[in-house]
């Protein structure tokens, strides 16, 4: 019996050790996402307000977009956070899982995607996707614990970039001239804007609508080949719903994948917006 006790001692003592050197392990990774966190909440608009005359000499595609996005005198926030909900894969054959979401996105300076997946069984993938002051990561744990997905290095970086420029579209101000966006149609449909972050190029290719809502939106953005090696494919986001939050109308849904407009397009994402709130 008393063998039986030691051996359930020693297994606890085990489980102990093994929760703490994990919990150090993570440590730093929940440090550097409060701190981002932080970072990003604290930006806000100027009080800078939307007038017409912004828009003055844009392309019909884009003044169609701005009188649908902003109303006359709406302010300009700096920031959009947005609680979601969503289904989520990791390949073309794998099963959707849920997920709970909550992101905070600054035009021009990072962006903060913290989610818990439900793998289901009693098992969950919490962590955050990030960009913030030229650094790009990817951080997923088996509850909690387990560092399962991680991703980091210099293409993390651009990719990363990349994404906060495309998803900038969340913040239809960040599109104005006024922050150097550069417009030029392609057709009545479509058109072209340049941005620029950290060194990234966006080129941003928008299918608008004649009512001015966003249909699409695709860019060349870094990513890595099951080589780990750099390679630019089509990202791409699909708009369904809007809504209008603050007197700005985004799309409320919306759903995300590579080689967008190609015969291998892999769709991955899928979100619905439950709470935005323009800063």
């Amino acid at each position: 019996m008393r063998a039986t006790t030691l051996v359930i001692l020693a297994f606890f003592i085990m489980v102990f050790i093994a929760i703490t050197v994990l919990w150090f392990i993570n440590r730093p990774h929940n440090q550097r996402v409060t701190e981002i966190r932080s970072h990003l909440t604290a930006l806000q608009g100027d009080g800078s307000r939307y007038d017409t005359t912004m828009i003055s000499g844009l392309p019909g595609p884009a003044i169609r977009y701005f009188r649908n996005a902003l109303g006359d005198g709406v302010s300009l926030p700096r920031r959009i956070e947005v609680v979601m909900r969503g289904e989520i894969r990791t390949g073309p054959e794998s099963e959707w899982m849920p997920f709970e979401g909550r992101q905070v996105l600054a035009r021009n300076a990072g962006f903060l995607w913290e989610a818990e997946v439900d793998l289901g069984a009693m098992m969950w993938l919490k962590g955050a996707d990030y960009y913030y002051a030229g650094e790009g990561r990817v951080w997923f744990s088996l509850n909690s614990l387990i560092p399962v997905v991680t991703a980091s290095g210099p293409f993390v970086d651009r990719s990363a970039a990349g994404r906060l420029l495309i998803e900038q579209v969340l913040i239809p101000s960040a599109l104005l001239p006024l922050y150097g966006a550069e417009w030029t149609a392609v057709d009545d449909h479509h058109a072209e804007v340049l941005m620029e972050l950290d060194g990234v190029e966006g080129r941003l290719t928008l299918r608008i609508d004649d009512d001015g809502q966003l249909v699409h939106v695709v860019m060349p953005r870094v990513q890595g080949d099951e080589q780990g090696n750099e390679v630019i494919r089509p990202f791409g986001v699909r708009f369904e719903d809007y809504g209008t939050f603050d007197g700005i109308s985004i799309p409320s849904r919306i759903a995300a994948g590579w080689e967008f407009g190609t015969d291998d397009y892999f769709e991955f994402f899928i979100a619905e917006f439950v709470e935005v709130s323009f800063y």
